[in-house]
């Protein structure tokens, strides 16, 4: 309880020199918040968080905190981001920032309100280098049942993630595409970062994964979860399998081998 209480003062604190509009933030993280709201951080990024859906927590990890941005992630102007479980399009709006009008951003989401959310706070934005699509990647192609949440950082394909019970307020039939069939159809050559929060969907991601397409990805960043029969000890097994070399960070983060660091931009 006293670590849980720590972490929510850091997070408020971190709300009043990290941001614009840290009352709110801290009204939503404490449960206080009962509107709709536009968060801001210090560079003038932009997001539209509904109260009391956990918004707050993922403005700080992925704006402030830079969870997908860090532990040797190299970004820069000109390149291409695929974002898998866009989720409100928190890092598609950041990482659209960072890769700049010669850059691009192809965030999948397929929750019909998250997707809303991604294509609203795109527009708030500004940006015209992202392509929100409205469909799920996993191991095969077809269409599935997706367990809708209350919290949209929860939705997912599988009935038990991370030992949570599947409290899901609802079930939608989405698209489903192998990552192969979703940038080829998109035109999309080297993939500078992929970036995956998929709820579980990342095992079948990566175990269909061709070793060819593999060899055209730079740099993964990844939340792992645990979901029946597998672990993720197997993800990293695999990502080094396809040559990449792995940091146990949290998010996983991986670099293909075929490219030099040197090759590398940065982070601004």
């Amino acid at each position: 309880m006293l670590r849980k209480i720590a972490s929510k003062v850091a997070q408020s604190a971190s709300f009043f020199s990290k941001t614009r509009t840290p009352i709110p933030l801290v009204l939503d993280s404490f449960k206080l918040k009962r509107r709709p709201f536009v968060a801001v951080d210090r560079d003038g990024v932009k997001l539209r968080l509904d109260p009391g859906r956990g918004d707050s927590f993922t403005f700080f990890e992925i704006l402030i905190r830079r969870d997908y941005l860090r532990d040797g992630i190299a970004l820069g102007p000109g390149d291409t981001v695929v974002d898998i479980g866009a989720n409100l399009g928190a890092f598609s709006v950041i990482a659209a920032r960072v890769v700049g009008p010669t850059g691009r951003v192809v965030a999948f989401e397929p929750s019909p309100d998250a997707f809303e959310r991604l294509a609203e706070n795109v527009a708030l934005n500004g940006l015209d280098n992202v392509e929100a699509v409205p469909e799920a990647v996993g191991g095969e192609a077809g269409s599935a049942q997706l367990l809708v949440h209350g919290k949209s950082a929860y939705n997912s394909l599988f009935d038990a993630v991370d030992g949570r019970s599947s409290a899901h307020e609802r079930t939608v039939s989405v698209t489903v595409r192998t990552l192969e069939q979703a940038l080829d159809a998109r035109g999309i050559g080297r993939v500078d970062l992929l970036k995956l929060d998929c709820e579980g969907a990342e095992y079948g991601i990566l175990g269909s994964l061709p070793p060819g397409l593999a060899r055209r990805i730079k740099q993964v960043a990844m939340e792992t979860h645990e979901i029946p029969g597998h672990s993720a000890g197997e993800l990293t097994d695999r990502l080094r399998a396809l040559g990449f070399d792995v940091q146990p960070t949290y998010p996983l983060v991986a670099f293909n081998r075929e490219f030099r660091p040197a090759e590398r931009a940065t982070v601004p």
